[in-house]
């Protein structure tokens, strides 16, 4: 018997929309790449990979497809703008359906089509990037479409921001987050500081809409990114933060992107499926 293409293989009794609670929304958009190429192969590598998880999740002591995840219809396209829209129609019908949607990516600039969808629903919401670059690029290489715009279109929208696990900007970048007094939070100095997550939760709003680049974690777990930056977060680090996020505020949705998957190297699949699980399990813990 074939096993569905959707998140976790999961039959048709526990991945159909009319009961779902979770919508995994894969958008196969590779994008306008900064370095390397290869995000619109992310969202089915991820799927792929998490057909081979079992359902049941040790930590967390439940089996979260329980609460039935349906997989949509794979998003694609070739002009940014285009997949942006697709992306906040689709978002706005998860949202209006009252189902937590979890975005697979595909290149990062896809975020603010989801973010823009559910600020109609959640006009004072805030946003927290977990990334290794500021994105905050007003245009680059000509495109305001960059995922090296992403914080730059999502602050226009005049939302509260946090920004985890920077290690990578523009004296530019440097420049504006001085000046305007953004939250932003350099891998670095979150090294040395250990009330840095207390820190960052007090910047955010009570609904909070997580948008997760994978090259914020460390190239040694995470080197499947097109663009991997040494120094970055950890597999348990990453998570006991998103435990407090999940535990302290409503999260509303979240979107992980910038998969690049290395052809023979499926570790790096598996981990970003096993982490959108993770975060399935936290919004709907027991």
């Amino acid at each position: 018997m074939e096993i569905p293409h959707n998140f976790l293989g999961l039959p048709e009794e526990f991945s159909h929309w009319k009961g779902s609670k979770i919508v995994v929304l894969p958008v196969a958009y590779g994008g306008e790449p900064v370095w390397g190429a290869g995000a619109e192969k992310g969202p089915s590598a991820m799927i792929e990979a998490s057909k081979n998880m079992d359902p049941y999740d040790e930590i967390l002591k439940q089996n979260t497809a329980m609460n039935i995840i349906h997989t949509g219809h794979t998003i694609e396209g070739t002009k940014p703008e285009d997949v942006i829209r697709k992306v906040r129609d689709k978002v706005t019908l998860v949202a209006g359906a009252k189902k937590f949607p979890v975005i697979l990516g595909g290149d990062h600039s896809i975020t603010p089509g989801a973010v823009s969808a559910l600020k109609e629903y959640y006009p004072d919401m805030s946003v927290l990037q977990l990334d290794a670059h500021a994105d905050l690029w007003d245009k680059y290489k000509d495109s305001v479409n960059s995922p090296a715009c992403v914080m730059t279109r999502i602050r226009e929208m005049k939302l509260q921001a946090v920004q985890v696990g920077i290690r990578s900007l523009s004296e530019d970048e440097k420049e504006l987050i001085e000046k305007h007094k953004y939250d932003v939070f350099y891998m670095a100095e979150m090294k040395k500081d250990k009330s840095w997550q207390e820190k960052a939760l007090k910047g955010l709003g009570n609904d909070v809409y997580i948008t997760l680049d994978l090259d914020v974690l460390d190239p040694s777990i995470m080197p499947a990114t097109g663009t991997p930056e040494p120094g970055g977060m950890l597999w348990d680090e990453i998570l006991e933060f998103l435990e407090l996020v999940f535990k302290r505020r409503n999260v509303i949705g979240v979107d992980i992107t910038e998969l690049s998957p290395i052809k023979g190297m499926i570790a790096p699949d598996y981990l970003a499926a096993k982490l959108a699980y993770r975060i399935m399990g936290l919004k709907f813990r027991n």
